[in-house]
């Protein structure tokens, strides 16, 4: 789909489809993650807020989430709150339900949540916040950071598969 209509990534209007333009990440991203690790063998939203660098359960300014890194060495840098049980998970998360805040997109998504899941959390709480952005269909949103990384936050752990897990 072409959204010539709208800037893309790097400040000028988009020529091309939001994958090529590299706006909307793959269907299927690999990611990492650093920090505890894990009970049960996956990934659970009740232990939000407690390490991983943030404070409170509304997360860091994607809201509350468990995040992901592009790279692991970006995961890397959050191993260190974990401290004796650090470990480095690669996964794959399908992003077909993650939205892009700053720039709307995917547009199937745009007009679900009009805030931002940090905002809507400083609100309403982490709980409500993830039962909010359940019932619109937002599963996790992603933001591109300086250098090129991207950082993931995901809100529905169904969205994440597990390829491999090490020490930090």
């Amino acid at each position: 789909m072409s959204f010539a209509a709208y800037p893309s990534a790097f400040g000028r209007r988009a020529a091309r489809t939001d994958l090529e333009e590299g706006v909307i990440p793959p269907r299927l991203v690999r990611a990492w993650h650093g920090g505890h690790k894990l009970r049960g063998g996956k990934f659970d939203l009740s232990y939000l807020g407690r390490g991983e660098g943030f404070k409170g359960r509304c997360g860091g300014v994607l809201g509350p989430g468990i995040y992901f890194g592009s790279s692991p060495e970006l995961a890397r840098l959050y191993c260190k709150y974990a401290a004796k049980d650090s470990t480095l998970y690669e996964v794959e998360l399908d992003t077909s339900d993650y939205y892009d805040f700053t720039w709307g997109l995917p547009l199937r998504l745009r007009g679900a949540v009009s805030e931002r899941p940090r905002d809507l959390c400083r609100k309403f709480g982490a709980d409500k916040t993830l039962s909010l952005l359940a019932e619109n269909g937002i599963k996790g949103t992603w933001e591109k950071l300086p250098g090129g990384a991207i950082e993931f936050a995901v809100f529905d752990v169904s969205t994440i598969r597990i390829l491999s897990s090490e020490p930090c």
